[in-house]
Protein backbone atom coordinates (compact mmCIF):
# COMPACT_ATOMS: atom_id res chain seq x y z
CA UNK A 1 0.00 0.00 0.00
CA UNK A 2 1.44 3.36 -0.98
CA UNK A 3 1.09 6.43 1.17
CA UNK A 4 -0.31 9.66 -0.22
CA UNK A 5 2.59 12.06 -0.61
CA UNK A 6 0.59 15.24 0.00
CA UNK A 7 -2.15 16.10 2.49
CA UNK A 8 -5.50 17.10 1.05
CA UNK A 9 -6.02 20.82 1.60
CA UNK A 10 -8.34 21.51 4.51
CA UNK A 11 -9.07 25.23 5.06
CA UNK A 12 -9.81 24.62 8.74
CA UNK A 13 -6.35 23.09 9.29
CA UNK A 14 -4.32 24.94 6.67
CA UNK A 15 -6.06 28.30 6.60
CA UNK A 16 -2.94 30.42 7.02
CA UNK A 17 -0.72 28.15 4.93
CA UNK A 18 -1.58 29.51 1.48
CA UNK A 19 1.25 31.45 -0.14
CA UNK A 20 0.93 35.22 -0.43
CA UNK A 21 1.06 35.09 -4.24
CA UNK A 22 -2.12 33.02 -4.34
CA UNK A 23 -0.29 29.79 -5.18
CA UNK A 24 -1.31 26.96 -2.88
CA UNK A 25 1.68 25.09 -1.43
CA UNK A 26 1.28 21.41 -0.65
CA UNK A 27 1.90 19.77 2.73
CA UNK A 28 3.54 16.35 2.98
CA UNK A 29 1.34 13.71 4.60
CA UNK A 30 2.23 12.26 8.00
CA UNK A 31 2.28 8.73 6.60
CA UNK A 32 4.70 9.75 3.84
CA UNK A 33 7.03 11.48 6.35
CA UNK A 34 6.93 8.39 8.60
CA UNK A 35 7.84 6.07 5.72
CA UNK A 36 10.54 8.40 4.40
CA UNK A 37 12.10 8.71 7.86
CA UNK A 38 12.16 4.92 8.20
CA UNK A 39 13.74 4.59 4.74
CA UNK A 40 16.37 7.26 5.47
CA UNK A 41 17.33 5.75 8.84
CA UNK A 42 17.73 2.29 7.33
CA UNK A 43 19.61 3.27 4.16
CA UNK A 44 21.48 6.54 4.61
CA UNK A 45 24.76 6.34 6.54
CA UNK A 46 26.41 9.79 6.72
CA UNK A 47 30.18 10.04 7.16
CA UNK A 48 31.76 12.94 9.04
CA UNK A 49 34.66 14.65 7.29
CA UNK A 50 37.95 15.37 9.01
CA UNK A 51 37.25 19.11 8.75
CA UNK A 52 33.90 18.69 10.51
CA UNK A 53 35.52 16.60 13.25
CA UNK A 54 38.11 19.28 13.90
CA UNK A 55 35.49 22.05 13.96
CA UNK A 56 33.30 20.17 16.44
CA UNK A 57 36.32 19.31 18.59
CA UNK A 58 37.46 22.93 18.71
CA UNK A 59 33.98 24.30 19.50
CA UNK A 60 33.41 21.70 22.23
CA UNK A 61 36.80 22.50 23.79
CA UNK A 62 35.92 26.21 23.69
CA UNK A 63 32.58 25.55 25.42
CA UNK A 64 34.30 23.44 28.09
CA UNK A 65 36.86 26.18 28.79
CA UNK A 66 34.11 28.80 29.12
CA UNK A 67 31.82 26.70 31.34
CA UNK A 68 32.84 28.54 34.52
CA UNK A 69 30.92 31.57 33.25
CA UNK A 70 27.69 29.60 32.80
CA UNK A 71 25.32 28.03 35.28
CA UNK A 72 24.98 24.66 33.50
CA UNK A 73 27.96 22.36 32.96
CA UNK A 74 28.97 21.30 29.44
CA UNK A 75 28.72 17.52 29.20
CA UNK A 76 29.19 14.74 26.66
CA UNK A 77 25.51 15.11 25.82
CA UNK A 78 26.22 18.54 24.28
CA UNK A 79 29.01 16.95 22.24
CA UNK A 80 26.59 14.32 20.91
CA UNK A 81 24.13 17.08 20.02
CA UNK A 82 26.81 18.96 18.11
CA UNK A 83 27.67 15.82 16.15
CA UNK A 84 24.06 15.33 15.08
Amino acid sequence: MTAEVYQKFNPLLHGGFAASDGKKDELLSTEFIRKFTHYAKSRIKPVMTQEAQEKICNEYAKLRSEQEQKTLPVTARQLETMIR
